[in-house]
């Protein structure tokens, strides 16, 4: 693959058309940007061997779906959960994907995932669990004591869990591309958007 560089754009106040945009996508750029601080992702785009988080070589290569819709729509919580939900489901866009990590970086989100888990089922399990052992016991109180301490701390978990496990974030997905949080090394390699 070349380095050429991509043909200038007549009209530099001009938005990029998309078809333009999906043209270049397939060729010697890979069809990846930076903009900002997004990571510009073409629909059909094979990332490089490089970690999203460090820019370390890929050890892992995930394959992923990401889903995003319009911040707005968290409004509808407002008018309940459920139509959200429906809502949410029916106007997301997807974004297939492969997300190439170092070891330490799908590690520290096997982690993630754990923590998260441990947390979910913390939250639901252990204080009934205590409260049951106190009864048990004959120590209602002291266990009662414990088991409404351990539900903040299975949130906490489940809290550090979830930040543990994020690899990159969407911030806005249409039908050619993905605008994409990820880390600074690895944006920093990219090339700029034409």
């Amino acid at each position: 693959m070349s380095d050429a560089p991509l043909p200038p754009n007549p009209n530099p106040y001009a938005p990029p058309m998309a078809g333009e945009l999906a043209a270049q996508a397939s060729t010697d750029r890979g069809g990846f940007w930076s903009d900002g601080k997004n990571l510009v992702l073409h629909r059909d785009a094979r990332l490089p061997d490089r970690c999203l988080r460090c820019n370390e070589p890929a050890t892992v290569r995930l394959r992923k779906t990401l889903y995003w819709h319009h911040p707005a729509l968290y409004l509808l919580i407002l008018a309940g959960l459920l139509l959200y939900a429906i809502v949410a489901l029916i106007v997301r866009k997807k974004l297939p994907s492969e997300w190439p990590l170092c070891g330490r970086h799908a590690g520290r989100r096997r982690w993630g995932i754990a923590l998260t888990w441990i947390g979910l089922l913390g939250i639901f399990l252990f204080p009934w669990g205590l409260a049951f052992a106190g009864e048990a016991l004959g120590a209602k109180d002291a266990f009662g004591l414990l088991a409404v301490f351990s539900f903040p701390l299975a949130l906490i978990m489940m809290f550090v869990g979830l930040y543990l496990q994020t690899v990159l974030r969407p911030t806005k997905i249409d039908d050619h591309y993905g605008y994409l949080l990820v880390g600074k090394p690895f944006l920093a390699s990219c090339p700029p958007l034409p």
